[in-house]
């Protein structure tokens, strides 16, 4: 607000210069370039083709990167000992077969699998468990033993890790491959599934940090678009104070819309995808960039609102 109105103010000018030989310099350097445009624009234009030439070698710098991030689900059967029974361990399974069939989740533990084991060893199968039918009409008292036998072997915070004293919540725990933000949207994708093909009365919460990292990337769109539409308003306007018309104010958002729709596009072309899934990457990635370019513009320029000269001004 001081910049913009203190050229229009009454107060008396200083009779010393700001920074004269910094503005002697600055003079210096562009009756310079005004001399020997006709070289500063050549050497800019081959630096332009330079530049042009190097876009198919960039790379992403951590392309080879790739580490693991953990999760913890943790599920309701909405009803005392609800686990117990043959349908909830089917369900399980399902999940778990869900789950195996991403390539992003790489890994994961239940108290199904530590079931299955024991049943292997008292039957001689993994798989009876849950197919063989020798059992039904005793079978939450068959899991519930299969269960004493395995409290009473593993550490008490492991078991409770795996299901709680009234057997209606358990958990499936596992990591995830994380090598870009695609396996954190593969691993979101699955638990939508997940969870919209959930029994009625079952819920399902994520924890751990994969629910931190899509925390973050939440927050991140949503700074992304707070970032553009607040330096958009800017752009607007500071145009619309310093030549008092609408038109060129609106022309003034112009560019920035554009570079979005060329963006998008040329992520879309890259990827072979749609110009929709175009515009989530540049949410994703460069909503920050372009509003602090905006900012360190905006206030670069402003210093211009100090000059005498009142076509600068």
């Amino acid at each position: 607000g001081v910049f913009l109105c203190l050229p229009y103010l009454d107060f008396k000018r200083p009779q010393k210069k700001l920074l004269p030989h910094f503005r002697d310099f600055q003079i210096a350097i562009f009756s310079g370039i005004s001399r020997h445009r006709t070289i500063v624009f050549i050497l800019l234009a081959f630096i332009s083709l330079w530049g042009i030439l190097q876009i198919p070698k960039l790379r992403i710098e951590n392309q080879e990167f790739f580490g693991t991030v953990s999760y913890f689900l943790e599920l309701d059967t909405g009803e005392k000992n609800g686990l117990l029974s043959k349908d909830a361990l089917l369900e399980m399974d399902r999940i778990h077969r869900k789950m195996e069939e991403n390539d992003s989740i790489g890994y994961s533990y239940s108290l199904l699998t530590v079931l299955k084991r024991m049943n292997y060893f008292f039957q001689g199968s993994e798989e009876s468990l849950l197919t063989d039918k020798s059992f039904d009409e005793i079978y939450p008292m068959l899991i519930e033993q299969y269960l004493l036998y395995y409290s009473s072997s593993v550490d008490p915070m492991e078991y409770e890790s795996l299901v709680d004293a009234s057997y209606r919540y358990f958990s499936i725990k596992g990591m995830v491959y994380y090598k870009n933000v695609d396996n954190l949207n593969d691993f979101e994708n699955v638990i939508e599934e997940i969870r919209d093909a959930l029994p009625a009365g079952w819920s399902m919460t994520v924890h751990g940090m994969i629910e931190e990292l899509g925390t973050e990337q939440s927050k991140l769109r949503y700074n992304w678009i707070i970032s553009f539409l607040f330096g958009n308003l800017l752009i607007f306007l500071t145009v619309l104070l310093f030549y008092r018309k609408l038109k060129l104010a609106v022309l003034s958002l112009i560019p920035a819309i554009f570079s979005m729709i060329f963006l998008a596009a040329i992520e879309s072309i890259k990827e072979g995808t749609s110009m929709k899934e175009g515009y989530e990457f540049i949410v994703k990635y460069s909503g920050i960039p372009i509003f602090l370019s905006f900012l360190t513009s905006f206030f670069s320029f402003s210093v211009l609102l100090l000059s005498s000269f009142k076509g600068a001004r």
